[in-house]
């Protein structure tokens, strides 16, 4: 990790997601560092070879490839959005576990600070498999927080 590395900001882009945008934009902004907006999916469509082996496949395919545009299209968005507060932001889409992805970026880049958000899409869960940290943070904020390679800033999220 440097001192002067980028921050890192990871969204899901849920609303939780864009709130986490805009205070890693704010926090850069004021740190003079450059912003990485981030956001992590899952496998995408170029794990196909050849041609489609049933009608079920070719759908499933369709819609990989339908998801992965609306994810880079989401990102964009998010990252123009924290561009316009001020940090000079780039956007990246990774593939993998969001908590696996997101560490080992913030390990390649040196970020000097990672942020992410407390909940995603699915909201806060009744702490009964996991700890109470998790219930508090979200689950990839839990999984973020230990094995990252720089501090980690959680954003609270807002109730309307």
């Amino acid at each position: 990790m440097t001192q002067r590395g980028p921050v890192v900001c990871a969204t899901d882009l849920s609303t939780t997601g864009a709130e986490a945008v805009e205070l890693g934009a704010r926090v850069a902004s004021a740190t003079g560092r450059q912003l990485h907006v981030v956001h992590v999916t899952g496998v995408g469509p170029e794990i196909f070879e050849g041609e489609p082996i049933s009608e079920a496949d070719r759908v499933y395919r369709e819609r990989l490839e339908e998801r992965l545009e609306a994810a880079e299209k989401g990102l964009e968005k998010a990252c123009a959005t924290a561009a316009a507060l001020g940090p000079k932001a780039q956007s990246v889409l990774l593939r993998g576990r969001p908590w696996e992805a997101l560490v080992d970026y913030a390990q390649r880049c040196q970020a000097s600070l990672l942020c992410v958000g407390s909940h995603g899409h699915g909201g806060a869960r009744k702490a009964q498999r996991r700890e109470v940290t998790e219930w508090i943070l979200g689950s990839t904020a839990d999984r973020v927080l230990r094995p990252a390679p720089c501090p980690v800033l959680v954003g609270a999220r807002r109730e309307v």
